[in-house]
């Protein structure tokens, strides 16, 4: 993601990209690259790697893209 580093960071924390330790948090190379998604009217969320596979992201998103009251197959 590209944007102004106070932005990003905002974003990375509303989404709970945080570690509690400040210290653990500050150092940039323990910091994960994972994508959140989710389907807000149906309350999932997941997140995958952000380095993985386009079509393994793809599917990963695909686990909540479904319409409300329909169940996960498998």
């Amino acid at each position: 993601m590209i944007g102004k580093p106070e932005d990003v960071e905002l974003l990375r924390r509303s989404l709970g990209f945080v570690d509690p330790n400040p210290e653990v948090d500050k150092d940039k190379s323990r910091h994960s690259g994972m994508l959140r998604y989710g389907n807000e009217p149906l309350a999932l969320w997941a997140s995958c790697q952000g380095s993985a596979h386009a079509s393994w992201i793809a599917e990963s998103i695909s686990w909540v893209d479904r319409p409300k009251g329909k169940r996960a197959e498998g």
